[in-house]
């Protein structure tokens, strides 16, 4: 999408908003609207009477109504008013649309915030409604009246009397004038074509359909305007009144035959008014020619005998009208118009069918449309067998749905008739979800500006209809809110995640002994911001929910343990742990709460669109207790975590809901059965919404919790009928041996898997079920049998208890095990195996759910007696691991923080004396360093980057005065080229593409008329598919080419002219007839063939009593294609080489001066700039200088703590991580496994042998396993252990420095003689300081670089102008030769094929065409390579590579960078074509299909025509070619797109002199310059914010640090 396109949908959506709002504060009644026709209707009687014309009747109530009447125009006023007096009316008028201008600006400034309405907007709404109104009525004639007058001039006119025109301040007022007229104009035309409402059952008075009558309207009063202004003495009387009758005229049958107004009244009224006007004018004009005595009263007579006459006439015409409609109805009517007006006849009939009259009418519109009728399913059955009169509306209103069917499948891309039907499915069906999906269907078709504009309007009015449902709704949530908010806490989390890891990076790369000082730069900056974003971000959230307890815990962690701000992070801390023991000591929770962020609740939002129905589009992370993560579950459907039985039947179930807007579960809780992903069902409480917002689609809301202590029960879903089972929760496989994984749809048992293997007493619950009732819970015993397993199922013998604890506790707990591999070892030598099969005895419920056609029964049963003994000894197991491991760790953690303890008491005794004696020094130290925090953090633009800005602004603006014409001929040039290799590459496409489908369309044929029927050739559906793809693409490749003539037009560039073919058609008596046409026309002509072939049936190819359509279409594609379309694309290919070869060489020319002053005014830039970039750059480095005083002890534990925090407190984090590490053991597990597989080949003879290796081997891996950790459990001690030395020996050379620095502090307190660094903070100093230096020489280079480069290139542009012109030509050359190739190869097969088919040679112009392609393969691959040998031009790397790769390297390799149109070509599939021909490369392809196809394609003695197309010789040439097409499409865009690079590169070196360089400038300025200039202000910010990254608490203990912040030149470096 380029610039404009996002203009003009930006300028869409703003005037659509505005307008939409002003719509709906639409306040004006039928009558006010009446008398605003009035009042317009006296403006056009006046121009009847008017003084021009001398209209004299005499009658004395004509004569008082003319002057009354007068009043309505400005003409009148104008006349009586002196010079001055029209100049306060003209500016009035201009002022008046500078203020309706202010108000559509707070319309948009309103749209653009989304705020909600409030007073001021919506007067303002209210006014801008009223002013559309009355200037739709008659304001626009007083508007026009008063502009016109000043911007045409008259010296001896009455407007502008003793006034000389267009001569000093008069051209002001004409000025303004005009610019009124022209605001005027772009008014009306917005106000004409948006107010307006489209829809049947609106209450808007002037609510219609679409009609060209308004602006008809506008423009012929604006005419009569301009001929009374130009005609100001009256001397063309009679060419007025002839004039003004014709106009009136014409109104009034455009008022007739337009679709009428949807209120009868006021449609009447309208006509009436038509009437009116016209009658006068007619009565006038008879009497004007016709009475040329005295004035009489003749007129007035002709006046009140013709007003009622036309009157009836034209009343009489529009009900013929409507009749016409119902009598042909709607099957016969050719327009989509007529459908439109027959169906709202009907609607308004149906609405008033009480009287008799209509419902006789519209008993007969019944009785004519079952004539033709041909759906069983037809309302109109149920109507004609009903007698009564009062049938349900909604029995009508699916008739007119049906009707409205009809007529879209008679006119699919009628927007008018989908409008129509999602006003009736919302509004008299109730159907929002209908009529949502028939307005989004509106999107994908060519609308109109009205019909866009009223399906927005008529989407927003729906999103509103859903919201104010949604809140009536028994659960009332705000999902928006909902969604909302986790959109933001996502993007919060990710924020977070970025800033902390940048603090993190900071940190460590600050630990490095040579720290990268640019790196370091980067860093701070982007964390100075990306804490500025975190803040704004979590302001949004505390917006939606000022409660969350987690954004609070989050946040105020992040500001304790990562930016180090203790207070304001306390004070988060502190609200949220409040928040939560409110919500603990309150029971009674809200809605909102118990769905809210802060509940253990799934949300998850999914698609609620028919292509895309389930969906997921996004989910919290409380899906993580159905085992799943977030990243794994979104873009899946939420089938995924439902249980087989249901996940068959939901696309059904919303499917239904969805197309009756029925249901009984939207926005109620109840109980289902997910499933988890290892296969087992958990209990959740349910409860989904409709999203009411429709801007990214129709979405629903999900909200499900787990139910809690659901693992206290254990439970069975199955089938009440067949008794299978549908899924078990997890602990019925821990507590019995029961497999999760044979439930229905997990596995090749599921089917087999029943309650009758399982219970017992089978009879019994078959018999409980029966007497059970949905939702009645009945309890009784039942003997559960799981002995029946092992034997059906072919089961082991015994489960060892034991290895399923650890199968547990190795997924689950494995950091426990790891620290305790000796007990478990001890422990699992004393526990002895136990079989789980047995038989229990359990206390049941049995439960049944009806789910539309899907009914379900739940046994839900307690735990079983007989296991409770038997899972002691591993529960004594596995609770004795988790108390080892916690001892341990508790011990570990206790003994580090003893130790941290103590030495925080040494630190402080040995202080405590030194802190009392500075204790006042200290105060006045904080108070300073806060003051000196407070400048560091503020935001402003430093003196220097204001001198750059100045400087930078002054040298553009002489630069783009010197080389404005540089700019033009650029422009101009550029675009040519651009455009013209474009053009040149979508004829040559067109004409590949149009000679695969002349191929294509022949296959096809053959496979109609059953000459090929190759099982392992191509298929009729993969011929109809591939050549829709190609017809659309050459529709495209049309258009686009339309498209860029045009602009080559706009350039003052003439693209050739096209000529005239004749085309044979094929008659349905089997003669022929030749057309004259356009290439253009020809091939779309063969296109709508084209649709033909691929709609039509395959029989229709093989038809001997007639010729059908398709054998028509067949030989026009055919016969055309082989002749004249490919003549004509041949000579259109090479016309528009021979025009573009021509133009290269018009191109040249020279700006000597213009290129030295452009060099000198380089210097003086590069002078200015460079020097003021060298001190930012130092002063920069200085303050990061300050961070080599911080000890690298308390840098490592800022990085730990940043580190600590990503773990803990970011979900994204530990998911990615944990994804991340699957996904690496499960690749090390399948090389271990592939490995282990080698090594065991000798073990596979007997199954036996086998089964008992394979127990063994995983015997082996666990003790490896057990080893392992034992082995790392060590180093971690160790390395514990080694950490702890290296602490308290810092601890030692602490204590002796503080002893040493609190001495010399009883001399003086800051004495810069006394504080001295140590050899260690001096040389890190140093080391941050000389990297200022290559900093320095960094800058210094780029800048100098940066003017050798633009230097050179002013003094070169010259030559190299020239080089350009020749390589540009040499562009378009290889372009034909690159491109000739596919179409080349295609009409060598093509004619190849034909000569077997038709078995006769093809000769056309006296050239055996096959023999004439052949050749020309053979030449084209020579051009092309001699063209590629000498291809010397810069840029197009990608190109080289492709065609080294597709031409001279292995072919199938490159399959996947291909463009493919089909999905049938893959890389196994190249490698087997023709023993692999395809490896040795494309050139050496094509040479061998023509060579192949030259020896195949021969009908010799064994060699028939059938057994050619149907043997294997047509197969392999057809999989050459199909390999080989889309490798040609590929070099051919890839040497166009480089083209097209090469150009906009090379427009800084060839084109005219100085072009480039006032784009570059003014791209260097705007785009580069002020853009940097901005930035490096704020990166001094952000600099100077890189110093609050110190805590506080460091610079207190660090002497040194806070000498140089409060005393050093710090703070002259920060001002």
């Amino acid at each position: 999408m380029n610039v404009l396109e996002q203009v003009e949908i930006t300028i869409k959506t703003y005037c659509y908003a505005i307008m939409k709002e002003t719509m709906s504060q639409f306040i004006c009644s039928g009558l006010v609207y009446k008398l605003f026709v009035f009042v317009e209707l006296m403006q056009n009687i006046y121009f009847v009477m008017h003084p021009i014309l001398q209209f004299e009747i005499d009658i004395v109530f004509v004569q008082y109504f003319k002057q009354a009447i007068q009043y309505s125009q400005l003409t009148y006023i104008l006349d009586a008013m002196d010079q001055n007096q029209s100049i306060i009316l003209l500016y009035t008028a201009f002022g008046i649309q500078i203020i309706l201008l202010c108000l559509i600006g707070l319309g948009v400034n309103f749209v653009k915030q989304k705020k909600k309405i409030t007073t001021i907007t919506s007067y303002s709404f209210k006014a801008i409604s009223f002013y559309a109104l009355i200037l739709n009525t008659f304001l626009h004639v007083c508007f026009i009246n008063i502009f016109l007058v000043f911007v045409i001039c008259y010296g001896d006119s009455q407007y502008s009397s003793d006034v000389e025109c267009y001569t000093g301040v008069y051209i002001l007022h004409t000025v303004m004038a005009g610019l009124g007229l022209f605001m005027y104009f772009l008014i009306q035309y917005y106000f004409s074509t948006f107010y307006i409402d489209l829809k049947p059952f609106s209450d808007v008075p002037f609510a219609q359909p679409q009609s060209r009558y308004d602006y008809l309207k506008i423009l012929f009063k604006f005419a009569i305007l301009l001929f009374i202004t130009i005609d100001y003495k009256g001397q063309n009387a009679y060419t007025y009144i002839i004039f003004l009758l014709v106009l009136y005229l014409i109104l009034l049958m455009f008022r007739i035959y337009e679709p009428q107004h949807f209120q009868l009244d006021i449609y009447n009224f309208l006509i009436g008014c038509d009437v009116i006007q016209f009658s006068l004018a007619f009565s006038y004009t008879l009497h004007k020619f016709l009475d040329d005595g005295s004035p009489d009263n003749v007129g007035f007579y002709f006046i009140l005998a013709s007003i009622p006459f036309i009157y009836y006439c034209a009343i009489q015409i529009s009900h013929k009208k409507n009749i016409y409609y119902q009598v042909k109805g709607i099957k016969k009517l050719g327009d989509p118009n007529q459908h439109e007006q027959l169906i709202n006849q009907l609607i308004y009939i149906i609405d008033r069918r009480d009287n008799l009259q209509n419902y006789l009418l519209l008993e007969g519109i019944l009785v004519q449309h079952m004539e033709t009728c041909q759906n069983t399913n037809c309302q109109c059955q149920y109507l004609s067998e009903s007698k009564s009169k009062e049938l349900d509306d909604l029995v009508w209103y699916k008739f007119i749905i049906q009707m409205i069917d009809l007529s879209i499948t008679k006119f699919p891309k009628s927007c008018k008739l989908h409008l129509l039907q999602s006003y009736i499915y919302n509004n008299k069906l109730n159907n929002k979800f209908k009529c949502y999906y028939s307005l989004q269907h509106i999107k994908s078709l060519e609308t109109s500006l009205k019909e866009e504009f009223q399906s927005y309007r008529d989407l927003h009015m729906l999103e509103e209809i859903m919201q104010e449902e949604d809140q009536k709704a028994e659960i009332i949530i705000d999902v928006l809110q909902v969604v909302k908010f986790q959109k933001y806490f996502g993007q919060f989390q990710n924020l977070l995640e970025e800033s902390v890891k940048r603090h993190y990076e900071f940190w460590c790369e600050l630990q490095e002994n040579n720290p990268d000082i640019q790196k370091l730069f980067t860093l701070g900056s982007q964390i100075t911001q990306s804490v500025e974003d975190v803040k704004v971000l979590y302001d949004k959230l505390m917006d939606i929910n000022p409660n969350h307890i987690n954004t609070l815990r989050i946040f105020g962690q992040f500001q304790n343990e990562v930016i180090n701000a203790d207070n304001l992070g306390q004070r988060i801390l502190e609200k949220a742990t409040q928040i939560e023991n409110a919500q603990l000591a309150y029971s009674n929770e809200t809605q909102t709460e118990k769905y809210g962020e802060n509940s253990n609740t799934c949300i998850m939002t999914c698609s609620a669109e028919t292509k895309s129905l389930g969906l997921i589009q996004s989910c919290n992370k409380e899906i993580e207790k159905l085992g799943y993560h977030k990243y794994e579950i979104i873009n899946q459907f939420i089938t995924r975590i439902m249980p087989k039985c249901y996940a068959d039947n939901h696309d059904k179930f919303m499917s239904k809901y969805l197309e009756t807007n029925e249901s009984k579960i939207v926005g109620k809780e109840r109980t289902v059965y997910c499933q988890h992903k290892n296969g087992s069902i958990v209990p959740c409480l349910l409860m989904f919404k409709i999203l009411p917002q429709l801007k990214k689609g129709l979405r629903m809301v999900n909200f499900f919790k787990v139910l809690e202590n659901y693992d206290s029960h254990y439970y069975i879903l199955f089938n009440p009928t067949t008794f299978l089972i549908y899924g078990l929760s997890q602990n019925c496989q821990d507590s019995f041996g029961i497999p999760v994984n044979f439930a229905y749809g997990n596995n090749g048992h599921s089917n087999d898997f029943t309650m009758e293997i399982l219970i017992l007493d089978f009879n019994h619950l078959v018999e409980k079920l029966k007497i059970s009732q949905e939702n009645t819970q009945t309890a009784f015993p039942l003997q559960l049998d799981t002995t029946k397993l092992q034997k059906q199922f072919i089961m082991e013998d015994s489960v060892d208890r034991l290895s399923l604890l650890e199968e547990g506790e190795i997924n689950n707990n494995n950091n426990n095990l790891l620290n305790q591999n000796a007990t478990s070892e001890n422990l699992k030598s004393s526990i002895k195996k136990e079989s789980l099969f047995k038989v229990y005895k359990i206390s049941c419920i049995v439960e049944k759910q009806q789910h539309t056609d899907l009914e379900v029964a739940i046994l839900k049963f307690s735990e079983a007696t007989a296991f409770q003994e038997a899972s002691k000894s591993g529960n004594y197991y596995q609770s004795e691991i988790k108390l080892k491991s916690k001892q341990t760790k508790y011990s570990s953690s206790a003994t580090k923080k003893k130790a941290d303890q103590q030495v925080n008491e040494d630190y402080l005794n040995e202080d405590r004396s030194s802190v009392n004696s500075v204790q006042s020094s200290l105060n006045d130290d904080m108070r300073r360093l806060k003051d000196f925090k407070a400048l560091m953090s503020e935001k402003k633009v430093p003196r220097n980057i204001r001198t750059i800005q100045i400087t930078m602004l002054s040298l553009t603006l002489i630069l783009l005065t010197v080389s404005i014409i540089d700019l033009v001929l650029k422009g101009i040039q550029n675009t040519s080229f651009k455009f013209s290799s474009q053009i040149m590459s979508d004829v040559y496409s067109r004409y590949n593409q149009m000679s695969t489908i002349t191929l294509h369309s022949r296959i096809l044929e053959m496979i109609g008329t059953g000459e090929y029927n190759n099982s392992n050739g191509y298929t009729a559906q993969f011929l109809r598919e591939d050549l829709l793809i190609r017809l659309k693409l050459v529709q495209q490749l049309q258009f686009d080419t339309l498209k860029v003539k045009n602009e080559l037009a706009k350039s003052d560039v003439q693209v050739p002219t096209a000529y005239f073919y004749n085309f044979t058609s094929l008659l349905i008596d089997n003669s022929l007839k030749d057309t004259e046409l356009t290439l253009v026309d020809a091939i779309r002509e063969a296109l709508s063939h084209l649709v033909i072939m691929i709609g039509t049936d395959l029989k229709n190819f093989n038809s001997s009593d007639y010729i059908t359509p398709a054998m028509q279409s067949f030989f026009y594609i055919n016969y055309n294609g082989l002749r004249n379309i490919r003549l004509g694309l041949e000579q259109r290919v090479e016309q528009f080489y021979n025009f573009f070869q021509d133009l290269v060489s018009n191109k040249f020319g020279t700006f000597l001066t213009l290129m030295i002053i452009s060099i000198i005014i380089l210097i003086i830039t590069h002078a200015i700039v460079i020097p003021i970039l060298l001190k930012v750059d130092k002063a920069n480095n200085k303050v990061l200088s300050m961070f080599g005083l911080i000890p690298p002890l308390e840098i490592k534990e800022l990085s730990d703590k940043c580190e600590k925090f990503l773990k803990e407190y970011i979900e994204d984090f530990n998911e990615k991580k944990e994804l991340e590490n699957r996904l690496n053991n499960k690749n090390q597990d399948d090389n271990k496994k592939q490995q282990q597989q080698q090594q065991d080949k000798h073990y596979i003879e007997m199954n036996n042998e086998e089964h008992i290796d394979e127990k063994q081997r995983e015997q082996m891996e666990k003790q490896k396993e057990l080893q392992r950790i034992e082995d790392e459990e060590k180093e971690r001690l160790r390395q514990e252990k080694m950490e702890e030395d290296k602490r308290k020996k810092q601890e030692e050379e602490n204590k002796q420095k503080r002893y040493m620095r609190h001495k010399k502090k009883k001399k003086h307190k800051y004495n810069v003689q006394e504080i001295e660094l140590t050899e260690d903070e001096r040389t890190r100093i140093e080391k941050l300081e000389r990297s200022n230096e290559k900093n320095d020489s960094s800058a210094l280079i780029k800048f100098m670089l940066f003017f050798i480069l633009f230097t050179g290139f002013f003094i070169t542009q010259l030559v190299l102008e020239v080089i350009y012109l020749n390589n540009v030509s040499f562009l378009f050359e290889h372009l034909k030769l690159s491109h000739q190739r596919y179409y080349i190869m295609m009409y060598r097969v093509l004619y190849g094929v034909e000569d077997i088919i038709q078995e006769k040679q093809i000769i056309i112009d006296n050239v055996w065409m096959q023999q004439l392609y052949h050749t020309q393969i053979y030449d084209a691959e020579r051009d092309v390579f001699e063209s590629y040998k000498s291809f010397s031009l810069t840029g197009y790397d990608t190109y080289k590579q492709y065609y080294d790769w597709f031409n001279f390297n292995d072919m199938c390799s490159n399959v996947t960078i291909m463009n493919l149109l089909n999905k049938d070509v893959n890389e196994p599939g190249c490698r087997q074509v023709q023993n692999g021909i395809l490896e040795k490369g494309l050139r050496t392809s094509v040479i061998n299909l023509a060579l192949y196809s030259n020896d195949s394609l021969k009908i010799t003695g064994n060699n028939t025509k059938y057994s050619i197309i149907n043997g294997n010789t047509f197969q392999i040439i057809n999989d050459i070619v199909k390999y080989i097409r889309p490798a040609f499409n590929t070099l051919n865009e890839v040497y166009i797109t480089d083209s097209h690079d090469y150009i906009n590169y090379a427009q800084s070196i060839e084109i005219v002199k100085f072009v480039v360089l006032i784009i570059a400038w003014i791209i260097l300025f705007f785009v580069i310059w002020m853009p940097y200039l901005t930035k490096l202000s704020i990166q001094i910010w952000q600099t100077k914010g890189m110093l609050n990254m110190i805590p506080m608490s460091i610079i207190q203990k660090n002497e040194k640090l806070k000498f140089r912040f409060l005393q050093d030149n710090i703070m002259t470096m920060v001002q």
